[in-house]
């Protein structure tokens, strides 16, 4: 389902639809004067093997993404 960013609730997984990388929704920062960042990490099990760790993103709230099925909230 074809969604903003701003929509989704923190453990959604989605997919960035201007690149097509795979990402899962953290948190929702709010932040004084910038407004609110969306935090993410990328859902890509090679990175996360190689690196140990997954390192947190922040994408901005209007973008388009892709909503993958069966992803639920944390």
């Amino acid at each position: 389902m074809r969604k903003y960013l701003r929509e989704l609730t923190p453990g959604q997984q989605f997919t960035l639809l201007r690149t097509g990388e795979k990402y899962r929704f953290v948190s929702r920062v709010m932040k004084t004067p910038s407004g609110t960042e969306i935090m993410v990490v990328r859902d890509d099990p090679y990175i996360t093997a190689k690196d140990g760790q997954q390192r947190e993103l922040s994408l901005h709230h209007n973008c388009h993404v892709w909503v993958t099925e069966g992803s639920q909230s944390c």
